[in-house]
């Protein structure tokens, strides 16, 4: 009896498709129907869990969702690599830069005025700070990364923290 050589066919694992995931997306998408009542404060969420368990699959099956023309949204990912251990928050930089990007090319440029404005009122000096981090933010602030800081440690990492979570606050509203 011979057996032929057969190549089994994997691409339906790259295709997006997620398989026993229900519970999680139906979390996924609640916290973000929850965030859209008036009542709601902001929110942060969190996708945690081992390397190809399917964490940014779940995470882009709420992006169309989100970014429709009827709900308008933003949707920004960013993901932490082990192979960028050495990069602190490139996670966080990314998914700013990715708001900058979608910012600056926003159909309705009334709006990205004022959210422009917006980041820069409620950062003032500190967008410089942020800007060390996430070049990007030069775009809208209109100040270069800094040669050096000077302030340093405990303070430092206090400050780029509230600055952080302004910056959020403030695209998030």
């Amino acid at each position: 009896m011979t057996h032929e050589h057969q190549t089994l066919d994997w691409s339906f694992l790259y295709n997006g498709v997620l398989y026993d995931r229900d519970i999680e997306k139906e979390k996924l998408f609640s916290a973000y129907h929850k965030r859209l009542s008036k009542e709601s404060c902001n929110e942060f969420i969190l996708l945690s869990g081992k390397s190809g368990t399917g964490k940014t699959a779940l995470a882009q099956t709420i992006r169309k969702h989100v970014t429709s023309a009827e709900i308008g949204g933003f949707f920004l990912s960013g993901k932490f690599d082990q192979l960028q251990k050495s990069e602190p928050f490139a996670a966080l930089v990314s998914a700013f830069t990715e708001y900058v990007t979608l910012l600056l090319n926003y159909p309705d440029q009334t709006y990205a005025r004022q959210m422009r404005k917006e980041i820069k009122t409620s950062l003032r000096t500190d967008i410089q700070l942020l800007t060390d981090m996430i070049p990007a933010l030069e775009k809208i602030g209109g100040c270069s990364r800094s040669e050096h800081s000077s302030i340093r440690g405990t303070k430092a990492t206090q400050r780029l923290y509230i600055a952080t979570r302004n910056l959020v606050r403030t695209i998030s509203s």
